[in-house]
């Protein structure tokens, strides 16, 4: 019964981080395609790397570009709202970059690069099954949890 309880827990868990990663990057995706954006010239400080090196042999290394810019006369540092492949990019640290920006989210930004427009498209037409499987695995947790708990 304690197994069947924790497997419940984590299950509803994974299910919950899923669902609330794919609303995150919804809710990002959104502000640039409906929100009014404008464009600025940023220097890259950083390009964080987010996948290690012996584990990605047939994944590509994913990156975070990190910039600063200019808005409403201050500095901002801000960051890509989604990892971006290493090589379909092209630009490193120091260079200076035109970053698309929406005014209620200044320190998120997106590239205009056709490359990474298709990535969000295949990212978009995937969402919908990372919901769903999100909602499975939230939906198994809660049925175990429930099901324990009863018992």
């Amino acid at each position: 019964m304690h197994d069947l309880y924790i497997w419940g827990l984590s299950l509803t868990l994974v299910g919950f981080v899923l669902l609330a990663m794919m609303l995150v990057t919804a809710h990002y995706r959104k502000l640039f395609v409906e929100g009014e954006t404008s464009e600025y010239d940023a220097e890259v400080t950083d390009l964080k790397q987010m996948t290690s090196k012996p584990y990605s042999l047939m994944v590509p290394q994913m990156v975070t570009p990190i910039v600063e810019y200019s808005f409403e006369g201050r500095l901002i540092k801000a960051h890509h709202y989604i990892q971006v492949p290493e090589d379909s990019i092209h630009f490193r640290k120091g260079d200076i970059i035109t970053i698309e920006v929406n005014p209620k989210q200044p320190k998120v930004f997106r590239l205009r690069s056709a490359e990474l427009f298709a990535l969000e498209e295949r990212m978009k037409k995937n969402s919908v099954i990372v919901y769903v499987l999100g909602g499975v695995v939230h939906l198994a947790g809660i049925i175990m949890l429930t099901v324990t708990l009863l018992s």
